[in-house]
């Protein structure tokens, strides 16, 4: 008796995975093809978060103007407190400046992560750029 209620159990479990995956093979043939992914910003094939055409210092006055929302770059049919995306902290920004405002936004339209970069740039580039001081041996006279 065990091991006929074993063996009703196992086949029920396998008609159950059997279902579960064809109802999603089902969806993934419902699913429409998309294309790559169309700026925002600039209406070009990549990522709005990816944009380098916009500078990154006009990206947040560019999202009112645009109406995208500024935490997932997307439509702005959405609340902010809404947003799927503000459950994913690593898109959002981190920057200490932000955090003081209250700014939450994407990290790729933060106006001060292009100064950063700018300013950590300059920083390499004079430490490359420097003359390596020779060290010349000290003589000392008799």
């Amino acid at each position: 008796m065990a091991q006929e209620v074993l063996d009703e159990a196992k086949r029920q479990a396998v008609t159950w995975q059997l279902k579960a995956l064809t109802e999603q093979a089902a969806r993934e043939l419902r699913r429409p093809n998309r294309g790559p992914p169309t700026c925002r910003f600039c209406k070009k094939e990549h990522p709005t978060s990816d944009c380098n055409v916009i500078p990154q210092l006009n990206k947040i006055q560019e999202t009112s103007r645009l109406h995208i929302c500024r935490i997932c770059l997307t439509s702005d049919s959405h609340h902010p407190t809404n947003c799927r995306n503000l459950r994913n902290s690593q898109l959002l920004c981190k920057h200490v400046e932000c955090g003081k405002r209250y700014h939450i936004h994407h990290i790729s339209i933060c106006p001060y992560t292009m100064v950063d970069n700018i300013s950590n740039e300059m920083q390499e580039e004079t430490v490359l750029h420097e003359e390596p001081q020779k060290n010349e041996p000290i003589i000392e006279g008799p």
